[in-house]
């Protein structure tokens, strides 16, 4: 059966609808005849550049923990990243104040243990959320 927003040819290539625009897909068959996941993303990220930087944004938020240690991880914790600004809520001004201080030497971290890409460009420090009862 054939979809119009989604066709599947019987070569190497997957044309996928992006918006208004039409994205081809080259990937590698496995061996039973399925393209293989890998590939597949492997191809979009070359293909697509912001998905390439969304998916480095969120390597970003899984290495923090291991940038700032165990020790700030218990009391800081990286909620989201946009336009490679990493948000951190801190829970007590103490600490505010410590990663406000370390800020060159964690985004050097940060960004080492991706790969110096500099994806992470700044440190924004918040409050933690205020729950409302």
């Amino acid at each position: 059966m054939r979809c119009n927003r989604d066709i599947v040819s019987q070569s190497n290539q997957i044309p996928r609808r992006v918006g208004k625009r039409r994205l081809m897909v080259v990937a590698v068959r496995h061996p039973m005849g399925f393209f293989t996941l890998t590939d597949i993303l492997k191809r979009l990220t070359n293909q697509n550049p912001a998905l390439r930087k969304r998916l480095e944004e969120a390597e970003a938020l899984k290495a923090w923990d291991v940038a700032v240690g165990p020790q700030i991880a218990k009391h800081a914790v990286a909620t989201r990243v946009e336009n490679g600004v990493l948000y951190v809520e801190v829970d007590h001004s103490i600490w505010k104040t410590e990663l406000h201080h370390r800020k060159t030497q964690i985004l050097d971290r940060l960004n080492a243990g991706l790969g110096d890409r500099k994806t992470i460009q700044d440190l924004f420090l918040i409050d933690p959320k205020r729950r409302r009862y």
